[in-house]
């Protein structure tokens, strides 16, 4: 589970790394436009991060962050597509930024979210077989 936070976290820090310097947010990094429509991204992202680390800090509550955090983790490419279809044709510069880095780890996030669920899934039936034995 710990190493399920961990994961959730970095990887929703990147992300959101990546989504605010494609919407220009850092100023001279990058020269984006900053879009409303990339704000649920940006904050489902910044969630994920806090929950995962609440999940690494708080003990007793774990388990319940770490099955709220994980689906939502690999929901973050819903968001994502809202984003991309309202990207407006004229700035296709950050909107194949977004496209390209976003959406890729959007995906990788999905992809990841369905792996670490059946791992816990997995871990947790042989861990009852242990324990009826």
């Amino acid at each position: 589970m710990k190493a399920g936070l961990v994961i959730v976290g970095v990887w929703s820090v990147i992300l959101l790394l990546l989504a605010l310097t494609i919407t220009g947010a850092f100023g001279d990094v990058y020269a984006g436009s900053f879009y409303s429509f990339t704000l649920p991204f940006i904050i489902m992202a910044a969630t994920l991060a806090v929950l995962a680390l609440a999940g690494l800090l708080l003990r007793p509550v774990r388990g319940v962050i770490f099955w709220l955090a994980i689906p939502l983790h690999g929901f973050l490419f819903v968001p994502f597509l809202c984003a991309i279809v309202r990207w407006p044709g004229g700035d296709d510069g950050p909107g194949m930024a977004w496209l390209l880095f976003v959406g890729g780890g959007s995906c990788i996030a999905a992809i990841s979210s369905l792996v670490l669920t059946v791992r816990e899934i997995i871990v947790s039936v042989r861990t009852t077989e242990k324990a009826e034995k």
